[in-house]
């Protein structure tokens, strides 16, 4: 199970505290309050895809806003750069330095895969 989620409290010799619920006006990097009914939520449970580890300075550059890397792969969501088609799929980037990628097509998660774990800043 990859969970993707707010780590609400962590404090030595206790229990840590996630949470995946956007709470109104909080701190939570910019994430969207959606409905957790509609399968919709920006935190939970990460179905299918694959995850791999990539280095904490590479994580800090992918979470930070205007990323040339994050703004180019969402230009081929959006375009028909490859040929035509669209590409779809989803990324979510942990501070932990774990990535992960999920995609209908096999392919394409090998694609964006090395695309960003050959990314050098």
């Amino acid at each position: 199970l990859l969970l993707y989620c707010c780590v609400k409290s962590c404090v030595a010799d206790s229990d840590t505290i996630l949470s995946c619920k956007v709470h109104a006006g909080s701190n939570d990097g910019g994430a969207k309050h959606k409905d957790w009914m509609t399968d919709k939520g920006t935190y939970g449970e990460l179905k299918g895809g694959v995850n791999a580890r990539i280095t904490l300075g590479l994580t800090r550059e992918l979470l930070m806003p205007d990323n040339v890397v994050v703004d180019t792969l969402a230009s081929l969501r959006t375009s028909s750069a490859s040929g035509g088609e669209q590409i779809a799929f989803e990324i979510a980037v942990g501070v932990n330095g774990v990535l992960w990628v999920h995609s209908t097509s096999p392919e394409c998660i090998v694609v964006l895969l090395n695309d960003v774990k050959t990314t050098k800043f």
